[in-house]
């Protein structure tokens, strides 16, 4: 009786060890999920203010080829010539089909 105690009591002792190296190895991947999440974040803010830049550069592009444009029909006219016409995107060219 005193021995299957004994032997109880040890396997106790045994699972309680292994119990708390599972639960300091679990604490340590928690620890480098956190860290890990904490870069992830870092970066996606780091790629919203890439976006953000690059808005603002695609709109300062598009203003300047607007001054490019009206710069270049001022010219044109100070030289005499037509201002060429806006072009205009087309979806598609017409094709005539019979009996149209």
């Amino acid at each position: 009786m005193k021995q299957e105690k004994d032997l109880t009591l040890n396997e106790i002792a045994k699972n309680r060890k292994e119990l708390e190296d599972l639960m300091r190895l679990l604490n340590e991947k928690k620890n480098e999920i956190d860290a890990k999440d904490e870069l992830i974040a870092q970066l996606e803010s780091e790629i919203d203010d890439i976006y953000v830049e690059m808005e603002k550069l695609e709109h300062e592009i598009d203003w300047k080829n607007q001054q490019i444009r009206e710069l270049e029909n001022q010219l044109r006219i100070l030289l005499n010539k037509k201002p060429d016409p806006v072009k205009v995107a087309r979806i598609g060219n017409y094709v005539p089909v019979k009996g149209d």
